[in-house]
């Protein structure tokens, strides 16, 4: 049997799938960099619920919420650009498109765990585009996170702005779900 790797948007899809194969109705991310509180998770859950969310997303940057993100200048930009383009295509306020700690609900759920493309960025901007364009319904709660407890971030500023472009180009060519 040969394995391939399909990266990040190939785990989450295959995450996606298990979710509703066994029956889930709802799915939580976080991060394994330690700096998402998963006592948060139920927050997270009953909020989605509560506002009738597919999708709510756990943001560092809301209002009243202070970060412990350290980013230069040109990350800060490029976050800034994604979140724009996210709330475009949502039709709501998102300031957080990257963050890695969100809720996922059924019928997003399964059609994430359907067509969810592979090839999609590493980061959740892309998979919040497309889920906006298709009509889900997206927002955001504040979390705050701690800092990073394991690992080192791969949002260099060389790879801040080749996400940017990637992401434009993207934000162009995303489809539908």
């Amino acid at each position: 049997m040969l394995f391939r790797s399909l990266g990040v948007g190939g785990a989450r899809r295959c995450a996606y799938r298990y979710a509703v194969a066994h029956g889930y109705n709802c799915l939580a991310e976080c991060d394994a960099d330690g700096q998402h509180p998963v006592h948060a998770i139920s927050h997270l859950i009953n909020e989605a619920q509560s506002r009738n969310l597919d999708m709510l997303i756990g943001s560092r940057f809301t209002e009243g919420v202070s970060s412990t993100l350290e980013a230069s200048r040109l990350r800060r930009s490029a976050m800034r650009f994604l979140a724009a383009s996210a709330s475009r295509a949502t039709r709501s306020q998102i300031t957080d498109s990257t963050s890695g700690f969100r809720v996922i609900r059924e019928p997003l759920l399964s059609a994430f765990a359907e067509s969810l493309p592979a090839y999609y960025l590493g980061d959740t901007f892309e998979a919040i585009v497309a889920a906006g364009r298709s009509g889900y319904r997206i927002g955001e709660t504040p979390i705050r996170m701690g800092p990073r407890l394991h690992g080192t971030s791969s949002a260099t500023p060389g790879n801040a702005v080749r996400f940017v472009i990637r992401a434009g180009r993207s934000e162009e060519h995303t489809s539908e779900l």
